[in-house]
């Protein structure tokens, strides 16, 4: 394991180091089990279990470590060196709080990093490893933590796709205008012990890169999320878009029941995308 110098904390005696030793440490998982490229969430507590007030490193910010880790027998496997992919800080001196006796601090992790600020990038920015096995979530702060969780592949049962806004496309935006292509949003139905899942990919695809039906292909579908349920295997799936990407979706299942679910438009890896591309464009157009 990394040592606590490299994790980029206070040395062993130091006062602050003793305190923010003393802190509490939670993760609970937004499931047990993921499915290769779903999203996912973990929300993180930090506690001050002492009667008194204690100055400490500031959780969630510039101190700690946050890593995903192979479970290989009784050893657990960095998937990335921490240091290099963004799950540690060490930045100078960080922030201090001070917890009152009792006081809690939470947070949520995900693709997004911490509460969305973009650190720490412990999936490379996507959604779940693609890797199947046992893994934990670690948080080396204060006195650590760790949370189990699973990834397995399930069986594919259906695929579809559904027309979306277009993209504005360019392949060299430094030399030609962007120009709109037709996009998809990608459905797909999974099965996994005796249940089906509807799931909604976060990402979008366009006629540069798009399955043909009769090839169903998890390749646009990249980071996404479960949307609903069937008890039944799912035999045949189709998703409509209206005006607002709002998402009609329909499946029959093996003992012919039709079953349909209303998606709520919501894309978010699409939107960060889409948010990183104009900024490039600005970026660009302010150099001309």
């Amino acid at each position: 394991m990394l040592t606590s110098s490299v994790h980029g904390q206070p040395q062993a005696g130091h006062p602050m180091a003793d305190n923010t030793a003393k802190i509490a440490v939670s993760i609970k998982m937004d499931r047990d089990v993921y499915f290769p490229g779903e999203l996912y969430q973990a929300t993180i507590e930090v506690t001050n279990p002492t009667s008194a007030p204690l100055l400490v490193e500031a959780p969630f910010q510039e101190y700690g470590c946050v890593s995903v880790e192979r479970k290989a027998g009784d050893k657990l496997i960095p998937t990335q060196d921490p240091r290099m992919g963004g799950g540690c800080r060490d930045h100078g001196p960080a922030p201090t709080i001070t917890l009152g006796p009792g006081e809690r601090r939470q947070a949520v992790l995900d693709v997004f990093g911490f509460n969305g600020t973009g650190w720490p990038s412990v999936t490379a920015g996507s959604g779940m490893l693609f890797d199947p096995g046992d893994y934990v979530l670690r948080y080396d702060y204060g006195g650590g933590a760790q949370a189990p969780f699973a990834i397995v592949v399930p069986k594919l049962e259906a695929d579809a796709v559904a027309r979306v806004r277009d993209e504005m496309y360019s392949d060299r935006p430094d030399r030609r205008d962007p120009h709109p292509i037709p996009a998809y949003v990608q459905v797909i139905a999974f099965r996994w012990q005796d249940e089906s899942y509807i799931c909604v990919s976060q990402n979008s695809i366009n006629d540069l890169w798009r399955p043909k039906p009769s090839e169903p292909s998890l390749l646009g579908l990249g980071s996404f999320k479960r949307v609903a349920t069937s008890q039944d295997p799912v035999s045949k799936l189709s998703a409509t878009a209206d005006a607002d990407e709002n998402l009609t979706i329909e499946w029959k299942t093996s003992s012919g029941r039709q079953e349909r679910f209303y998606y709520a438009a919501s894309y978010v890896m699409r939107d960060a995308r889409e948010r990183a591309y104009k900024l490039m464009i600005e970026e660009l157009n302010k150099d001309d």
